[in-house]
């Protein structure tokens, strides 16, 4: 029988780019968070970091944690968010920042589990992207490491490939992020509201 799973959004970083908390972009008629949350069928926990008491406002019933040390960087908030995910939980890590998937592509990432995975990562025409669905030993493996000398995509590239799953999607959503109002304006064209 499969674990359960818990999505994991990165919603801590300072959006020096947008200059706007990203997590509270206009996307499907509410804040992204929240289609973040409500798109995927089952439990969420956020982690909050600069903007933790504008943000966990909009959260409602949703579990967050807040991460004083945001500062140090993404993997930091990973580990912060991981350390709070029960045991026999497998994770979805989704920085806040990425374009809302669609609930089937969810299900074909929970799906495409196996008893020996830690990583499966959808792809688009070769490239990585987001969610990604890690085991509850990798959980266990990352909360370990050093948060100021490690990177999530640096330690994925070292997973065994026998551990590590690529899944060919067509969702082009898996490889978007918004940094930009114009990448928010562009996607919300491109998937139209």
């Amino acid at each position: 029988m499969q674990k359960p799973v818990i999505q994991c959004i990165l919603a801590a970083g300072e959006s020096r780019r947008l200059g706007q908390p990203k997590a509270l972009l206009p996307c499907d008629g509410k804040p992204l968070i929240n289609s973040h949350i409500d798109r995927f069928q089952g439990p969420s926990i956020v982690v909050l970091g600069q903007s933790h008491k504008e943000l966990s406002k909009n959260l409602g019933s949703c579990q967050f944690v807040i991460n004083e040390n945001w500062h140090l960087g993404q993997f930091s908030s990973l580990q912060k968010v991981l350390r709070a995910v029960k045991p026999g939980y497998d994770a979805l890590i989704l920085p806040v920042d990425q374009w809302p998937i669609d609930q089937a592509t969810y299900q074909v990432l929970l799906n495409s589990r196996n008893e020996s995975f830690d990583v499966i990562q959808p792809q688009l025409d070769n490239k990585n992207g987001h969610p990604i669905l890690i085991s509850e030993d990798f959980i266990t493996k990352l909360v370990a490491l050093d948060p100021t000398e490690n990177r999530l995509d640096h330690i994925i590239y070292e997973v065994p490939k026998h551990r590590k799953l690529s899944i060919k999607t067509e969702d082009s959503a898996v490889c978007n992020d918004i940094d930009t109002i114009e990448d928010l304006h562009l996607f919300r064209e491109l998937y139209s509201e």
